[in-house]
């Protein structure tokens, strides 16, 4: 079996994170992985589907309906409980916010839910559009100051900027000015994985201290 396939075969795996690390993995492949991924486009397993339904918008094959289709998935997941669940439900948003850019502006700025326009707050600056800070810009004026904050350092973390977040009026004579020719930075390589931790002896115990001499 290939690498794709076999990867693809993990993605139903029960561990949770064994179905994240095969996910992860086969969208590190790139387009390597596509021909695996469009033969698991109807697996019988929904949890297979779903998870090839992302990779295939995350690796360009998909339309702007079903890249919204995704990003509605991913709104629930950020009001999860669990981290692990909301991480990658941001992780969703990363992956396919800039082929629904309507979509993500109405998530960032008119979701009834803080929380949700926070969270793609902190997510916009792994998105991959210069659709990025106009939203951002937006959520500087919103009406939560954790919405504000967010919006801010994102802001700062994808430009370069360092506008304070409350000179909204400043941010938005930058964007007037950059914007036609303002591209976002090139996603950096995925990490190599760590080098095992060495294992040392632990030092000797300290000698005994003797008492002073009566």
């Amino acid at each position: 079996m290939d690498e794709p396939e076999r990867l693809v075969s993990l993605l139903g795996h029960p561990d949770f994170r064994v179905r994240e690390n095969a996910e992860r993995r086969l969208e590190a492949l790139g387009e390597r992985a596509l021909p695996a991924l469009r033969l698991a486009r109807d697996h019988r397993d929904p949890e297979v589907r779903a998870r090839v339904r992302r990779l295939l918008a995350a690796l360009g094959e998909t339309d702007r309906d079903e890249a919204a289709r995704i990003l509605g998935e991913a709104r629930a997941k950020l009001l999860q409980d669990r981290p692990e669940v909301r991480e990658e439900g941001a992780r969703e948003i990363a992956r396919v916010g800039h082929l629904a850019p309507e979509k993500l502006r109405e998530m960032a700025t008119r979701d009834a839910d803080w929380r949700v326009r926070r969270a793609v707050a902190e997510a916009l600056p792994r998105v991959r559009s210069a659709e990025a800070p106009p939203i951002l810009i937006a959520q500087l004026e919103d009406e939560d100051t954790w919405v504000r904050s967010g919006a801010g350092a994102s802001l700062r973390a994808l430009t370069g900027q360092e506008i304070p977040t409350f000179k909204v009026a400043e941010w938005k004579a930058w964007w007037e000015k950059a914007q036609d020719t303002w591209r976002p930075p090139a996603l950096a390589p995925p990490p190599s994985p760590a080098d095992p931790p060495v294992v040392r002896d632990p030092p000797p115990p300290p000698p005994p201290r003797r008492a002073p001499p009566g």
